[in-house]
């Protein structure tokens, strides 16, 4: 309970490290929808090393060589969340995106087979909606 944050007087069910890195996780979620055409998946040292703060901070504060504080579990949870991020995040659109493609043209074959009704009509010539 020493390690969570309070909201309205309740504690939170998780550790402010934890909050950082779920908060932290939801705004460079935001940002790689603006930015999502110019990030690549970095190495997995890139990654390793953005995870090194908070595995230096948590081992010596669980070993007894310090107390960890407020500033410290923030700033280390959301620099650990910047590692996971850049590395998922590409990854994730890329699966995506091939998914999609797999999908539509397996429904494309369905409608062409008549298996299946499209989902839109296309728009003619002739007007409409």
């Amino acid at each position: 309970p020493d390690r969570s944050f309070s909201v309205f007087g309740q504690k939170m069910a998780c550790c402010q490290r934890c909050a950082a890195i779920y908060g932290s996780m939801f705004l460079l979620g935001l940002l790689f929808v603006a930015l999502r055409n110019r990030i690549t998946a970095p190495s997995w040292r890139a990654v390793g090393l953005l995870a090194l703060p908070l595995v230096i901070d948590g081992g010596a504060q669980l070993v007894g060589l310090h107390e960890s504080n407020v500033v410290l579990r923030l700033i280390t949870g959301a620099i650990f969340a910047a590692g996971v991020c850049w590395l998922l995040f590409p990854y994730l659109e890329t699966g995506f995106a091939q998914m999609r493609v797999q999908i539509e043209g397996r429904f494309a074959r369905l409608v062409a087979e008549g298996r299946a009704r499209p989902l839109y009509k296309e728009s003619g010539a002739g007007g409409g909606s």
